[in-house]
């Protein structure tokens, strides 16, 4: 979607020359395609979905990228720490539990940002000193404040974002 396109944007100003970069939530491979460029990054693009991996494979193909690898996990489940960009376009879509199968791209979980979180927990523990992280997301305005902003607050415990 337009959302794709825009983090795809973003990401062709990086500089990934020679490192690991991983796309989680790679679906059809736009940012990891994207990411590629120098053929000496090494991207990892991620999905739990098969058909997106397929979808993702066929798309590097057309676009003769050979330095793509694409694999089945959960989020970061198969992978190990020691990442040097990590970029994200997870599912941010609120749907109540009961309704969760009825989007075709991902049930994002309470607020839709379960999968974001979850990534921004990882992100010390996976990303090598002075990596990136570029994730895309939406966050709801409850009450007027920003939820993904206060998460972010109380998860590195600070007062910037």
């Amino acid at each position: 979607g337009s959302d794709s396109i825009l983090l795809a944007a973003r990401l062709k100003r990086l500089n990934c020359e020679g490192k690991l970069a991983i796309d989680i939530g790679s679906g059809g491979g736009i940012q990891a395609i994207t990411l590629s460029t120098d053929p000496n990054t090494k991207v990892i693009a991620i999905d739990i979905n098969e058909k997106g991996l397929r979808y993702g494979k066929i798309n590097a193909i057309i676009n003769k990228k050979t330095n793509i690898y694409f694999v089945k996990s959960d989020m970061l489940s198969a992978v190990r720490a020691g990442i040097d960009t990590i970029v994200s376009n997870p599912p941010f879509i609120f749907l109540p539990h009961s309704q969760k199968s009825l989007n075709r791209d991902g049930y994002g979980g309470a607020f839709g940002l379960e999968k974001i979180i979850y990534i921004l927990q990882k992100l010390p523990e996976y990303l090598n000193p002075g990596g990136k992280a570029i994730l895309l997301t939406l966050s709801p305005l409850i009450c007027g404040k920003d939820i993904l902003i206060e998460e972010v607050k109380k998860l590195f415990n600070k007062n910037y974002v």
